[in-house]
């Protein structure tokens, strides 16, 4: 089986890559006690990928942050799959050099995240959920406004009526009437017995009807 040895060098993620450039016929590699920090999908060509069966990373200065996602996530992987075997992980060898938070952790509870390593991931999905409950409620409302526009126009009405009257009080100009009803006369009997008494009695307006207020001997005005 065609072997690599490289443990105890200065290899670092770089180097590593130039080394491996083109090389197919490996199938072990051992790399353990180098200088790599950061492991990343371009560190091992896939050509090299394709053909390997077991590489030890052990004993290498690790840096814990989100620049080893990648890393993290393909032992991962590794480890279940078991395509390749990785040597000695994750219990001999696999820990964090630094950060110095970080520094002694088992590489294996070091879990970096997508959302925490890309910020801009973030926002997009923030911005994604706000927009869609802005749609939503714009959707809602709409359909409230439409579905009671009636109710809603009488009532501006009213407020529109409150406001005249506070701001006439004192003035010695007075109306009898609060609206003139234009209708058609085939709608007569339903304004009576429906309209006129929801209007005056459960609203308090005073509407004028022609048929009924208008003044014997009075002219009334075409429309």
């Amino acid at each position: 089986m065609p072997k690599l040895a490289y443990q105890g060098n200065v290899l670092t993620a770089t180097s590593l890559q130039a080394a491996l450039h083109n090389v197919s016929s490996i199938e072990v590699l051992n790399i353990q006690g180098n200088r790599l920090t950061t492991v990343t999908q371009s560190t091992f060509p896939s050509l090299f990928l394709q053909h390997v069966k077991e590489i030890d990373l052990s004993n290498n200065r690790f840096a814990c942050t989100c620049e080893l996602l990648w890393f993290r996530k393909w032992l991962d992987d590794e480890k279940t799959q078991r395509k390749i075997k990785i040597t000695g992980y994750p219990n001999h060898g696999y820990i964090c050099n630094y950060p110095l938070h970080m520094r002694r952790v088992r590489l294996d509870d070091f879990h970096p995240t997508e959302d925490e390593c890309n910020p801009l991931r973030r926002a997009y999905s923030l911005i994604g959920i706000v927009g869609g409950v802005v749609v939503v409620a714009a959707v809602v409302v709409s359909v409230v406004v439409y579905r009671y526009r009636w109710e809603l126009r009488f009532y501006l009405y009213r407020l529109r009526r409150l406001y005249v009257q506070v701001n006439t009080e004192g003035t010695t100009e007075c109306f009898r009437y609060d609206l003139y009803l234009a209708h058609s006369a085939d709608d007569l009997d339903w304004i009576n017995e429906e309209l006129l008494p929801l209007l005056e009695r459960e609203h308090g307006l005073a509407v004028f009807v022609e048929e009924r207020d208008t003044v014997g001997g009075a002219v009334a005005a075409g429309t």
